[in-house]
């Protein structure tokens, strides 16, 4: 019985680790963590997953390779890029700020940008960092 309760405790303790789809639930990021960048007619939403893995990480939201934005655990950021195709990501930007898995240095998806088009990212860490698109 006694084995039973301390496996049902370290499990329900790892589960709160664990990081949660945040989706339209998550703060906007303050503006002063959104960073001047090249805008246009494309809208991008990139939203962090929420929960205590991971939230020590401060990451950059990357366009084209430079930072537009840092996010925190639970944040979105709504970004306005130009049409056509480029690089979008997520890195430890600067390297060696927050709590982040050794080793790490940036995830870049190629995306096609069009006005009147929503594309939708998602930031997730279990273990390790992902980049992708999402649903919510």
């Amino acid at each position: 019985m006694i084995r039973l309760l301390v496996v049902a405790g370290l499990w329900a303790g790892l589960a709160g680790c664990a990081t949660t789809p945040s989706g339209d639930a998550a703060k906007m990021v303050p503006a002063e963590r959104v960073y001047p960048y090249p805008t246009g007619p494309a809208q991008v939403v990139v939203t962090r997953d929420g929960g205590m893995l991971g939230s020590a990480c401060k990451l950059a939201v990357l366009y084209k390779g430079q930072p537009v934005a840092h996010l925190w655990a639970g944040e979105r950021v709504v970004l306005m890029l130009p049409e056509g195709e480029a690089l979008l990501g997520v890195g430890q930007f600067p390297a060696g700020v927050g709590l982040c898995l050794n080793g790490f240095h940036s995830i870049e998806e190629k995306l096609v940008l069009a006005a009147g088009k929503m594309l939708r990212y998602r930031i997730a860490i279990d273990g390790t960092i992902r980049f992708a698109p999402s649903s919510f």
